[in-house]
């Protein structure tokens, strides 16, 4: 088992759902203003 391996794949997801968080928070601002 390659753990190594595993636990990129995990950072990237978590990355990945931050940025989708960020951009989707960046949208509701720019639709109030």
């Amino acid at each position: 088992m390659d753990h190594t391996k595993n636990y990129t794949e995990f950072i990237k997801i978590i990355i990945h759902s931050v940025k989708t968080a960020q951009n989707h928070g960046n949208n509701t601002k720019s639709q109030l203003t």
